[in-house]
């Protein structure tokens, strides 16, 4: 009996993935995903780094920089709160965040930690200004929450002189516009992609400066 050829690419293409699946599960005992925590991150559905500490959800690169970048002496505002409002407050002397979601605030329970502030804002003009109740001019502002065009405008009136803003998925068309106004205003863009904790998607986060 003569097998027909779709039957036989079948077994070629079973065969086939089936060798890719042990390679992969190979990287679960060494290599670069279980060195930065990978697997770790997606089996426990967190944001967290091989140690199960917290870290932003974005690409491994920029997570790397950030480690490097920041000292204790710096203050951050950030435009949308989660794992990395607890990374960055690690490592820097004082964190605020502008939230919309207070579910969210409780369950990592951002209130609780004294580095963090959270301002509570409805999702309209309000958000975006939030940064300019705080009383100093962060040197880091992260933009990785909602309105986040009108929030790159609002950033660059309250960035300390020589500080960063941060774009988060910058790869989206629609923050173009928040872009180019950047530029506009004689930043320099630092771009980062890579995977992130939780998925294996190649996504981008762009830093903004003028020296670094």
């Amino acid at each position: 009996m003569k097998v027909p050829k779709t039957e036989i690419g079948k077994v070629f293409n079973y065969i086939r993935n089936f060798k890719l699946s042990r390679y992969l599960l190979c990287f679960m005992h060494n290599g670069y995903l279980l060195e930065i925590g990978w697997f770790e991150s997606f089996k426990r559905n967190e944001c967290i780094d091989e140690n199960g500490e917290p870290i932003p959800w974005a690409p491994y690169p920029y997570i790397d920089f950030l480690k490097d970048y920041l000292t204790k002496e710096m203050t951050v505002f950030e435009y949308g709160s989660g794992y990395s409002t607890l990374f960055l407050a690690k490592r820097t002397k004082k964190v605020y965040c502008v939230e919309h979601n207070t579910g969210w605030v409780d369950k990592l329970k951002l209130n609780e930690q004294e580095k963090i502030t959270v301002i509570t804002k409805s999702l309209d003009e309000e958000y975006e200004n939030a940064i300019n109740s705080i009383p100093e001019k962060p040197d880091v502002i992260i933009v990785d929450g909602r309105r986040r065009v009108n929030c790159l405008k609002t950033a660059v009136k309250k960035i300390k002189e020589n500080g960063i803003i941060v774009l988060d998925d910058s790869d989206r068309e629609k923050y173009n516009e928040g872009i180019n106004f950047l530029k506009e205003e004689g930043f320099k863009l630092l771009n980062f992609r890579g995977i992130t904790p939780l998925a294996f998607i190649n996504r981008k986060t762009t830093v903004f400066y003028k020296t670094l």
